[in-house]
């Protein structure tokens, strides 16, 4: 190897490798001389909060007007989800100075949205039909969690600032998502659950690049993946009736399907001493096609039997900001 590349290595060893959405990097070059053994490995941990906000369903009429159901009383776009927390957590393990395995999880708290009302007319929806005035008391939730496991490789660019802390990396993400809405008739006269679980399974590339100098103790980092899952979904509607809650039947299915899911964001960090980063940021999670209560909830209004054999599906998207620490050794 010539000079120059020997010094490019040694340069490249002073960088650590970023944590999710964010890179702790050393303030200075490190003397990797004074050490035995050239290669040797380091980790770095990243923990934070996030806070996300659920995008609002575009389904269609969960609750219309009867007979015709040309008047929507509810419907998905009805539902304004709020903000909610939860927390994120990356461990990486860096060899060789230009690469790293990390694992990264992610947990989005259940987030709720409720919406009350009292019909204007005779009604059909979920699973019932009734009178004028009768009072809908319904909550939706969705709750997301997400494991992934990364491969990480740093792009040296012999010298273009860009391509020096350009990332790339490819792996395998697990993403969970529970979807459920909830309606109550006039108290405890009646109620529905939409309930569908949705596990996704598959490969993700990406990339994350950072914007100002890696000798800088202010960071910004961009990041974006994109991956293809198996998707495995079951739900179905779940009908109850009295305040004891009583059974009254269900029409429910499974099926599987392969979607795309996508993730960017970016992240500002500083670096109070030469380990340790505090970091900033927003990011946004789109998955395409899954199972989602809202959608099946309008797409089987007039005739639940349809869930027997369908799962009716709806994009899913979730935007929010993060902070947290990252720790490199």
């Amino acid at each position: 190897m010539s000079k120059r590349g020997i010094a490019v290595v040694l340069l490249a060893a002073s960088c650590l490798a970023t944590a999710g959405s964010a890179r702790a990097e050393p303030a200075q070059t490190v003397d990797y001389f004074g050490k035995p053994w050239v290669w040797s490995p380091s980790v770095y941990f990243s923990a934070g909060a996030v806070d996300f906000k659920r995008g609002n369903p575009t389904s269609g009429a969960i609750v219309a007007s009867n007979p015709g159901t040309a008047t929507a009383f509810l419907s998905g776009t009805d539902y304004n989800f709020g903000w909610h927390g939860g927390w994120d957590a990356t461990f990486g393990f860096r060899f060789f100075q230009a690469d790293a395995v990390e694992v990264r999880f992610l947990d989005i708290a259940t987030t709720s949205a409720t919406f009350d009302m009292r019909t204007p007319g005779a009604f059909i929806g979920i699973g019932f039909t009734g009178p004028t005035n009768t009072l809908f008391q319904t909550q939706y939730n969705t709750k997301l969690t997400s494991w992934e496991v990364n491969w990480r490789h740093q792009v040296f660019g012999d010298g273009i600032p860009v391509l020096d802390q350009l990332h790339v990396l490819a792996g395998v993400r697990s993403i969970h998502v529970s979807d459920v809405l909830s309606g109550q008739i006039n108290g405890t006269v009646a109620s529905a659950i939409y309930n569908y679980d949705n596990q996704l399974l598959g490969l993700q590339i990406g990339a994350d690049v950072g914007l100002l100098p890696k000798t800088w103790p202010v960071q910004v980092n961009a990041f974006g993946k994109i991956g293809r899952y198996h998707l495995d979904t079951s739900g179905g509607i779940f009908e109850y009736q009295g305040a004891n809650n009583t059974f009254i039947g269900s029409f429910s299915t499974q099926q599987t399907d392969r979607v795309t899911a996508r993730e960017v964001g970016i992240s500002a960090g500083w670096r109070p001493w030469q380990n340790v980063l505090l970091r900033a940021g927003y990011q946004a999670l789109w998955i395409d096609n899954i199972g989602l209560a809202s959608a099946n909830a309008a797409q089987s209004l007039t005739n639940p039997a349809l869930l027997n054999s369908n799962v009716f599906r709806e994009n899913l998207f979730f935007q929010g900001i993060n902070f947290g620490l990252t720790i490199s050794q």
